[in-house]
């Protein structure tokens, strides 16, 4: 056996040739696996048993790709993962923070948000951040204000780090190291992923939206 992928709530371990054993303290994340895993053979209450020809994080399948990934993979790749922010916020859990290293690709065509630490229970639209966490440039700017714990965030926080992975995925460039980050999505002027970045990455959280049409 194999550790693919481990962090606080999540387990990723290749068995044999194909076959991955998920592991899970988080049923409802289990849940929402079962509806986006093709090959489930087996199911249990902490775990799931699946056939997929590769499992990686979405870090490791962006060293493969020197400039980025493509337009339309891009597109996919957040369609997915706001469908899953979407669930979890149906069953009132919003996400704090999101990176590559966070979301795991199955079969080269599935991406899923793996690190279950990132959600946290949602109250009134606040998230309560009360454990300290590594700052890096994924994270939305009132998670880099943080100066004490426990601090209260709105649950839009993870909007702007979904951005941050999309435009890095797109660009290969992190969003804290630009300063005119209009000027940065010029090559995707009108687009659908260009107005996507333009609401998720609006500072100001009456404005910031995850809407990807």
């Amino acid at each position: 056996m194999t550790n693919i992928y481990s962090s606080k709530g999540s387990k990723v371990i290749k068995n044999e040739d194909n076959i991955y054993t998920l592991e899970s303290s988080n049923s409802l994340f289990l849940s929402y696996l079962t509806n986006v895993i093709p090959n489930i053979s087996k199911r249990n209450p902490s775990s799931i048993v699946f056939q997929s020809k590769s499992v990686m994080t979405l870090s490791q399948q962006l060293a493969h790709h020197k400039h980025g990934l493509s337009y339309e993979a891009v597109d996919g790749i957040m369609r997915q993962i706001i469908k899953q922010i979407k669930f979890f916020e149906q069953n009132q859990f919003g996400l704090l923070f999101v990176s590559p290293e966070d979301i795991i690709v199955i079969s080269n065509d599935i991406y899923v948000i793996a690190n279950m630490d990132a959600f946290k229970r949602e109250n009134n639209g606040i998230l309560v951040v009360d454990t300290p966490y590594k700052k890096d440039n994924f994270k939305s700017p009132e998670f880099h204000s943080i100066r004490s714990l426990p601090y209260r965030v709105s649950y839009k926080s993870g909007y702007y780090s979904v951005a941050c992975v999309g435009v890095y995925c797109l660009f290969k460039v992190n969003i804290h190291d630009k300063s005119d980050i209009d000027e940065m999505l010029l090559p995707i002027l009108q687009t659908s992923l260009y107005w996507f970045f333009k609401r998720a990455l609006n500072k100001n959280l009456k404005e910031r939206f995850l809407i990807l049409i």
